[in-house]
């Protein structure tokens, strides 16, 4: 008697699962200092799935300088500093979500009222997320300010991500801002931020920015028009 013998074959597909980011992973961090590096600026381009970013061949404008992490406060440990600049921003991390809540420098001084909804965790490729916000200050500690605006948050793009000194992300995820805001007091200004930020996995925080700032109207002189400059940073080292 002749036996069949059958062999079934299998076909093992091995999927990547999406980059999230997460509280554990992607939350800012005390005692954290990034190393940053300005060049010159390239449209961040359309968002979507398997792109490819080329930035090789940015030419740097200034080659070096730090965004330190701390906590101000050791009563409130669920409030973080950021200092870049000469100017500290304050954050607040509880539970799933990243808030700023103020800043400070040497003329000016900004406590958000409503905070401003940063990230929220997890966040994968097409979540969005929008907050309002806004805040009393003072400016010179005389003169009072005022800030009130929105911030939508959305991961737009997954690819490949081209750096300077030969360095590839296969598997980037992209992080779109768009800020909008009126601040009035010494000047009265109508503002709008555009920060795409490009995470690594892996890498806490985003390995690549490009921010273009868009001055709509400002009303301190009578005539001025709004311009629009770009900021992009790399960032070297974590």
């Amino acid at each position: 008697m002749r036996k069949k013998l059958t062999f079934f074959s299998m076909l093992l597909v091995f999927v990547l699962s999406a980059q999230k980011l997460t509280f554990d992973r992607n939350a800012y961090r005390p005692a954290d200092r990034i190393v940053k590096q300005q060049v010159e600026f390239k449209d961040p381009g359309s968002s979507g799935k398997e792109l490819t970013w080329d930035f090789r061949t940015l030419q740097p404008i200034n080659e070096e300088y730090k965004l330190d992490y701390f906590i101000p406060d050791s009563t409130r440990m669920d409030t973080l500093c950021g200092m870049e600049h000469n100017t500290r921003y304050y954050y607040s991390q509880k539970r799933d979500s990243l808030w700023a809540v103020g800043f400070e420098n040497s003329t000016t001084l900004m406590e958000y009222l409503k905070p401003e909804l940063k990230l929220h965790f997890p966040f994968g490729y097409g979540d969005t997320l929008r907050s309002n916000f806004e805040g009393t200050g003072q400016y010179s500690h005389r003169l009072d300010l005022k800030v009130k605006g929105y911030t939508r948050v959305e991961a737009d793009a997954e690819g490949e991500l081209l750096l300077p000194d030969f360095e590839n992300v296969k598997r980037a995820l992209r992080v779109h801002t768009l800020r909008y805001y009126t601040q009035t007091g010494r000047d009265s200004i109508e503002m709008q931020l555009d920060t795409y930020a490009w995470y690594a996995e892996g890498i806490r925080y985003p390995v690549f920015e490009t921010v273009k700032t868009n001055l709509i109207k400002k009303a301190r002189k009578q005539g001025e028009q709004g311009k629009d400059t770009t900021y992009p940073f790399r960032h070297l080292h974590i």
